[in-house]
């Protein structure tokens, strides 16, 4: 099997665990570096310098005949989950991402890329319903990672995904995690991410714009101290432990004050920054990080009405600070542990890297995810997955040759075997006239049989050209309502869609405009006429509500789908001068205003 490689771009640092599933999952790399971009100010990634930190490490052949998964950065990453009405794939992924363009915070904006996996079903008011995870990102995050891997020529990716949704496949064998739900706190340097997996997948995720830098920059702000000298303190001591009860707020002010004082008498003239006093300080800042996590958790159980958290699983950043984990621990309580995601893992041991400890690997988990994650998409299970929709289908259509090659292979197998045996039976045969005799007729049997099979074949192929006839019969509502998508302005909605058989001609009442019937020859067309009313209201006052009907009446009329098209405008009602700050003087009020639209559906045959 392929080498299985994951690269987790954070803020801050580059986190890359490869590793190898055979018989039993082997880790052969894992080691990180910082992150550099060409301009400080755009965030874009330095691509020299990330080859050359990537291949320093792993040579380019090993990287040619790797599998390769990357995440998106999680500030780019925005998570929503809704529940829509049963309906076909195509449907759904046209529903899904409207849903998304309307619900999502901060709206998505027209550079934005959606994917979504269908959850399950839920009972809403006694109606089944599909709950569906959408997750957008930006198009220019996923050009920056096809940028940086041209670099890496003749390098396949396998997958593009956010880590908030692989976390969880670290735990995808595991049966009790599939029965339970699981958050999972990655405290970056930036911010702090929180994702919770419901029966192994991603239900809710929230960004939480606090992180380590935050931490650092609000402790030397107290002690006036320059950020970088608190950073390399930390980075040594971490959260200093201390032998005194840290609630007896009087006793600790009385004992930092006295050693202040000591280090002042016996001052070699080096600035040292008191551990108690640092203590405390992390003491705030460690209650604002549980505070976060806890009223995530209460936000979760009352969105999904009741559902708990039952596991708490710390990575990222926090194993970077000695001793901060188990305070984290101790404080969010329940169960509450660090991921160790190479706890069941071998290490290969001539290739694997021993420069960190145990407590260091929560650092590793989310790349650790994304590379279990890629057998998961080779076995097409759903996920998220960013990679263009070409190079799915090439990652599909050579997933496909492999299967027929192997088909194939078995299947010479099994014919030289079935020849083996003709000839050792035909050699026996031979001995007898009897024996050949029997034969012949069997032979006779077996090609009446396959007459009667030629001929079931037949009725078959007959049977398939009716159900494709009426199939080529079949009005294609999804694209109807594409169209009418399309053509709804943005500033009104689309509030009744009526479709009914044609059986008097459409209302033509205060019509502004009516297209002529189509001369489409007889057979272009559908063989029962339908007619469209559509209700649309809109917030607005009279002349900019007949401004949004015109406008949708004319981008149907340009359709190849509707003729005949005419609408209802709204009532003008009485007329009240008012000042509008942006649109100047208006005659009428702004409210609720409705119109109706009426056309009669067309469908052209295929050529």
């Amino acid at each position: 099997m392929a080498e299985l490689i994951g690269i987790d771009i954070g803020s801050r640092l580059v986190k890359v665990v490869s590793m190898e599933q055979k018989q039993k999952t082997v880790l052969l790399d894992n080691f990180l570096f910082p992150l550099s971009f060409a301009k400080e100010s755009s965030k874009k990634i330095d691509v020299e310098d990330f080859f050359n930190q990537i291949s320093s490490k792993i040579s380019i052949k090993r990287l040619k005949d790797a599998d390769i998964a990357i995440s998106i950065p999680s500030a780019l990453v925005t998570v929503l989950v809704i529940d829509l009405p049963k309906m076909s794939k195509k449907e759904l992924e046209i529903a899904a991402i409207t849903e998304a363009r309307k619900k999502m915070v901060p709206t998505p904006g027209p550079d934005s890329i959606f994917e979504y996996v269908l959850l399950g079903e839920v009972m809403v008011g006694k109606i089944a319903r599909y709950e569906v995870l959408i997750i957008k990102t930006e198009n220019d995050c996923i050009e920056n990672i096809f940028e940086i891997f041209n670099r890496f020529e003749g390098v396949r990716l396998a997958l593009i995904s956010p880590t908030c949704y692989s976390v969880a496949n670290l735990f995808y064998k595991e049966s009790d995690f599939l029965n339970k739900d699981s958050a999972f706190v990655d405290i970056g340097h930036e911010s702090i991410d929180i994702a919770i997996a419901k029966k192994g997948k991603l239900h809710f995720y929230r960004n939480i714009k606090f992180g380590l830098k935050d931490i650092i920059t609000h402790i030397a702000g107290a002690l006036g101290v320059e950020a970088s000298v608190v950073e390399k303190t930390i980075k040594d001591k971490g959260v200093p432990e201390v032998d005194i009860n840290l609630k007896d707020k009087v006793k600790v002010a009385e004992e930092i004050m006295r050693q202040k004082y000591e280090a002042s008498v016996n001052a070699d003239g080096d600035s040292q920054i008191n551990l108690l006093e640092l203590r405390m300080l992390w003491n705030t800042e460690i209650d604002r990080i549980t505070n976060e996590v806890r009223r995530t958790l209460i936000y979760y159980r009352d969105q999904t009405h009741g559902s708990r958290v039952d596991s708490v699983f710390l990575l990222g950043g926090v194993a970077t600070i000695k001793g901060l984990a188990p305070v984290l621990v101790k404080d969010i309580g329940g169960d509450c542990q660090p991921l160790f995601p190479f706890q069941n893992i071998e290490k290969a041991p001539q290739s694997a890297q021993d420069s960190f400890s145990q407590e260091e690997t929560p650092l590793f988990a989310a790349a650790t995810s994304l590379a279990v994650s890629i057998p998961l998409v080779k076995k097409r299970k759903e996920t998220i997955d960013f990679l263009p929709e070409d190079m799915k289908k090439q990652r599909g259509a050579v997933q496909k040759q492999l299967g027929l090659i192997i088909i194939g292979i078995i299947i010479l197998s099994f014919t030289f075997l079935g020849w083996l045996k003709v000839y050792i039976d035909n050699r026996l045969l031979s001995r007898t006239i009897i024996t050949l005799d029997l034969e012949v007729k069997k032979s006779e049997k077996i090609i009446t049989m396959l007459d009667q099979k030629k001929q079931q074949r037949r009725n078959i192929d007959d049977r398939l050209k009716e159900v494709r006839n009426i199939l080529d019969k079949r009005l294609d509502m999804a694209s109807v309502l594409e169209e009418v998508a399309k053509a709804t302005p943005i500033d009104a909605t689309l509030k009744k869609f009526t479709l009914s058989p044609k059986v008097v001609s459409a209302p033509v009442s205060r019509s502004r405009r009516r297209r002529p019937p189509s001369k489409k020859k007889a057979s272009e067309v559908l063989d029962q006429n339908y007619i469209v009313n559509m209700d649309v209201i809109c917030f607005a006052d009279y002349g900019k509500a007949v401004e949004l009907a015109e406008r949708f009446t004319e981008k149907l009329e340009k359709s190849n789908m509707f003729e005949a098209v005419s609408v209802n405008v709204p009532e003008m009602g009485s007329i009240q001068p008012s000042v509008d700050g942006d649109q100047g003087v208006l005659l009428t009020q702004q409210r609720e205003r409705f119109f109706s639209i009426y056309a009669e559906l067309i469908k052209v045959g295929k050529e």
